[in-house]
């Protein structure tokens, strides 16, 4: 068999996503929450969910959690609602709807890694605009971009993943007024900031935005929501798979969300525990410190691979390695914000390197 006359020139270039082994790691590479469930929540989901049944196929429609996400998140009423299993599959679903010979996607890079590998996985062609070293993004080099290549879809991070930057709104709405297909509005870390462009959704129907319960505390869960007038839920809606919720996520989900006064307790923990490790890192001057609006930080050292590397085979500590991946994100480690042990921990580590080196 000729692997070669089978899968696509495209597939057999790529890598697998990568996923490093943590076990046994203080693990601050994958924007997790660091709180697990208190024992008292834990016996109850574990009742909630041994009432499910696991004989039956789930609710393709998921009406019942469908309303209730409307409903604490505070969506717009007539707005159209899709689940999926995190926002990957919600980006795939995209993507897929959209795909036709020569279609376009456009997102600035660097910025989540599944834009344009499912784009190019789909047949897709993705053009990036770099961000700027600062990682600002050159709005007019993107609106110009738009004009040249008219892409079928247009994504952008707010904030943005890796470099946790908001885009100005302005922006956002010039991109929306001016782009011949849909914009995905990614808005996975909205937790994290006070800004938000769902008003966008009512307003532009073009828009669409996605978010997902993975940096809340479920990223085991695997579940995100689409959110968009019910002309393009519809369209979407066709390529979903069915069944794709299982009645576990679904039902957990469900039980979460009357626990909000927990979730948000966490939210506010990790912000507090970001603003003691972002002045504590401020304090070295040997390291440069970018301030983010999500529950990570990025840091530049002046040899970004020589310090993963101590951390994670001396100190046990795993931290998101960027250095290789972007021009602008050389020698940079992503740190997710972790609980005040394990920061504590890192802060240790870090003294240790640093003043050997």
């Amino acid at each position: 068999m000729k692997l070669n006359t089978i899968f696509t020139d495209k597939v057999q270039s790529m890598q697998p996503y990568h996923v490093p082994q943590s076990v046994g790691m203080i693990k601050l590479d994958a924007m997790e929450s660091p709180y697990k469930l208190p024992k008292e929540m834990l016996q109850a989901i574990g009742t909630t969910l041994s009432m499910v049944n696991f004989n039956r196929y789930p609710s393709p429609r998921s009406t019942s959690l469908v309303a209730k996400i409307k409903n604490t998140f505070q969506l717009p009423s007539d707005s159209g609602v899709i689940l999926g299993n995190g926002s990957d599959e919600l980006i795939q679903m995209i993507l897929t709807a959209t795909m036709r010979p020569g279609a376009t996607v456009m997102s600035p890079v660097p910025s989540f890694v599944m834009y344009q590998q499912t784009a190019e996985i789909l047949g897709m062609k993705f053009i990036g605009v770099d961000l700027n070293a600062c990682f600002s993004l050159d709005e007019d080099k993107f609106l110009n971009a738009i004009d040249q290549h008219q892409p079928a879809v247009i994504f952008l991070a707010y904030p943005n993943n890796p470099t946790g930057q908001i885009l100005d709104k302005k922006f956002i709405e010039q991109v929306l007024k001016k782009a011949p297909g849909v914009v995905v509005l990614d808005e996975a870390y909205s937790p994290y900031t006070s800004h938000s462009v769902i008003d966008f959704i009512d307003k532009y129907n073009n828009a669409i935005l996605i978010r997902t319960f993975s940096k809340i505390g479920l990223a085991g869960v695997r579940l995100g929501y689409l959110v968009a007038n019910p002309e393009i839920v519809a369209q979407v809606d066709k390529v979903r798979m069915p069944y794709n919720i299982n009645v576990l996520s679904k039902s957990a989900v469900h039980f979460m969300l009357d626990q909000v006064t927990f979730i948000n307790a966490c939210v506010e923990k990790v912000i507090q525990e970001k603003t003691k490790l972002y002045d504590w890192l401020l304090q070295r001057e040997e390291l440069t410190v970018i301030a983010t609006e999500t529950n990570f930080l990025l840091v530049r050292f002046h040899d970004a691979n020589e310090v993963f590397t101590h951390l994670r085979d001396e100190h046990n500590i795993l931290l998101k390695n960027l250095h290789g991946s972007h021009p602008t994100l050389e020698n940079i480690l992503r740190i997710t914000i972790g609980r005040k042990k394990e920061n504590e921990k890192l802060r240790q580590a870090l003294n240790h390197i640093l003043a050997v080196k």
